[in-house]
């Protein structure tokens, strides 16, 4: 079934969230492109937050336009999913960028 996920697997995606988020608090940017790059992009695009980091420290880095791409996908996704904070966090970073 589709939205089926073994404890396991949601305490992964949790675990990446979490060193995702610490990396970019800690303003290691670089480290978050190098970490959040050698997931599978299915699992970043399922993800807002994860999206929403990656394109953050993209454009933090100088690549604005990868990093726009992964905003509009982060605000898309989570407009979808209801995560009203994220979808406000990436069309903050969107302006940013501008």
């Amino acid at each position: 079934m589709p939205n089926e996920r073994s404890p396991e697997h949601a305490l992964e995606g949790q675990t990446v969230v979490s060193k995702a988020q610490a990396l970019a608090a800690a303003g290691q940017h670089a480290a978050v492109v190098d970490f959040l790059g050698t997931r599978a992009r299915a699992e970043l695009v399922g993800s807002p937050t994860l999206a929403l980091l990656y394109g953050i420290a993209l454009a933090r880095l100088g690549r604005h336009p990868q990093g726009l791409e992964w905003l509009e996908l982060a605000r898309g996704q989570a407009r979808q999913q209801g995560e009203h904070a994220v979808e406000r966090h990436a069309l903050s970073a969107r302006g940013a960028i501008a």
